[in-house]
């Protein structure tokens, strides 16, 4: 009788522990964010720091005043001085 017992315990536990594996292993619901990120105010926009490199060297770009560029007066591939 104590054998079918301990048969039967060793059994539930070996369920029970699959079982928690099982739902240990289920990936987390991601979290909500706290704040919403934020929007451009424009249809098409951009917002980039950047690198122009030339011949010779490379030169840094970054702008002093933050704002809109509405024009651009090159085009790719154009050389300027």
């Amino acid at each position: 009788m104590f054998k079918r017992v301990s048969y039967f315990a060793a059994i539930v536990g070996i369920l029970f522990a699959l079982n928690l594996v099982r739902r240990q292993r289920a990936p987390a619901p991601a979290a909500p964010p706290l704040v919403e990120p934020t929007s451009a105010p424009y249809a098409e926009s951009i917002g980039a720091r950047g690198l122009v490199e030339g011949v010779n060297e490379n030169v840094r770009i970054s702008p002093t005043v933050a704002g809109v560029v509405s024009r651009v007066a090159v085009r790719v591939g154009e050389e300027v001085r």
